[in-house]
C-alpha cells in the first residue's frame, strides 16, 4: 500500500497469499492447501506463469481466463491470485472479502474481482462494490470488477488465444533474439511485418516470443502484419530453460 495512505476505520488486510511478494509484506502469510476436487464456482485449473515463475490456481474458467490475460498483458508487471482478505465496514458490520487477483501494473496496485456479468450486477454485489472500493482506495489500492465483457471481449480474447495456441512454437537462437531487440531499439523495425522481413521469422514464432514476454503488443487491437511491436519485459525462463537474460 502507499506510504501516505490513510485506511478508513476498521479497514485492514489479513492473511497474505505466499505468492504475493510485491505487496502486504508485513501481513501474516496464510497456508495454501491442496486444490479441491470440485468447486461450486466451476472448473478448477492451474496455469504455469512465466511472469511469476510458478503454477497459479484458478477456481473457475473465467478466473483462469483472467490469469492468462494478466500473463500476456504488458501493462501487468506482477500478479497473484486470491491475494489476501480485506476487512472492511459494510453497513455498520464488519465484513471480509478475498479478492480474485492483485496486480502490480505500470501505474498502480489493482485489486481485481472477477465475476460473470450476471453475478457482478446482482443487488448484493452492487451494494458492496462501492464499500470495497472505498476501503481499498483508502489503502492506496485501485479496485476493479472485471467480467466476461472485458476478459472475453472478442478482439482481446482472439489475440490471447492465438498467442497461447502458438506458445510452443520454436524460438530463435540467442543471437537472433539479440538482433530482434536491436532492430526494435534502433527503430529499424516497428511492426510485425518489419521484424518478419528483417529477421526472417514466422508469425507463429513472433507469437511464441510474445507469450514469453520477450515481445509485447497491444492486446486490444487485432494482431496483423501492421501491429506495432515492442520490447517485452524480458522474461528469462520457459519450462525451466533459459530463454534470454536481459
Amino acid at each position: 500500500m502507499q506510504i501516505d495512505a490513510k485506511p478508513l476505520p476498521g479497514v485492514a488486510i489479513k492473511l497474505r497469499h505466499p505468492g504475493c511478494t510485491f505487496a502486504f509484506l508485513d501481513v501474516e502469510l496464510r497456508k495454501i492447501g491442496r486444490s479441491p476436487r470440485s468447486s461450486p464456482y466451476g472448473e478448477q485449473s492451474r496455469m504455469p506463469s512465466m511472469k511469476m515463475r510458478r503454477q497459479m490456481r484458478a477456481n473457475s474458467r473465467i478466473e483462469f481466463d483472467n490469469l492468462r490475460d494478466c500473463e500476456l498483458d504488458p501493462n501487468v508487471l506482477e500478479f497473484v491470485e486470491q491475494p489476501a482478505w480485506l476487512i472492511y465496514d459494510l453497513g455498520g458490520r464488519t465484513a471480509r472479502h478475498k479478492g480474485d487477483a492483485l496486480l502490480r501494473t505500470q501505474t498502480c496496485l489493482e485489486w481485481r474481482e472477477v465475476k460473470f456479468e450476471r453475478d457482478a450486477s446482482s443487488v448484493e454485489n452492487e451494494a458492496r462494490w462501492p464499500e470495497i472500493g472505498r476501503s481499498l482506495n483508502s489503502l492506496g489500492i485501485a479496485f476493479r470488477v472485471v467480467t466476461e465483457r472485458h476478459i472475453r471481449e472478442h478482439v482481446r480474447l482472439k489475440n490471447v488465444e492465438a498467442i497461447w495456441e502458438n506458445r510452443l512454437s520454436p524460438i530463435p537462437s540467442e543471437a537472433d533474439r539479440i538482433a530482434i531487440l536491436e532492430a526494435i531499439d534502433t527503430g529499424a523495425a516497428t511492426t510485425i511485418a518489419d521484424l518478419r522481413s528483417l529477421c526472417s521469422i514466422e508469425l507463429s514464432t513472433m507469437l511464441a516470443l510474445i507469450r514469453r514476454c520477450f515481445l509485447a503488443v497491444d492486446l486490444n487491437k487485432p494482431i496483423s502484419e501492421q501491429t506495432i511491436i515492442y520490447r517485452g519485459s524480458g522474461l528469462r525462463y520457459a519450462a525451466g530453460t533459459k530463454v534470454f537474460n536481459l
